[in-house]
């Protein structure tokens, strides 16, 4: 869906933190992660597959609506998440304007 909303607002602590929509696919990709390390062994052995740092990109939500503190608050948490990477359908439609662009010269 593209209209998630990545992030609350907690008032009283004057932050932002992540939705329940955003947390729950983070939570889905820390378990993919730990499958795959699990299963390294066995990709190896029966699909020739050589595991050695798995990674996901999630891509979730829009990044045109966000405010300058849950921006921040992306590349905050883009810092600190090992393994994983969030980003916007916006970022994707951006990366892409900017691929066609130097094929376009």
């Amino acid at each position: 869906q593209f209209n998630i909303k990545l992030f609350e607002q907690d008032t009283i602590r004057n932050c932002n933190y992540p939705s329940k929509d955003l947390a729950e696919v983070i939570g889905q990709a820390i378990h993919y992660i730990k499958v795959m390390e699990d299963h390294r062994a066995i990709l190896k052995e029966e699909d020739e597959l050589e595991v050695l740092k798995p990674r996901v990109k999630v891509v979730i939500g829009r990044s045109n609506n966000l405010n300058p503190d849950e921006k921040k608050g992306l590349r905050l948490l883009n810092a600190s998440l090992h393994g994983i990477e969030i980003i916007t359908f916006d970022e994707i439609l951006t990366r892409a304007e900017k691929i066609i662009s130097i094929y376009e010269e």
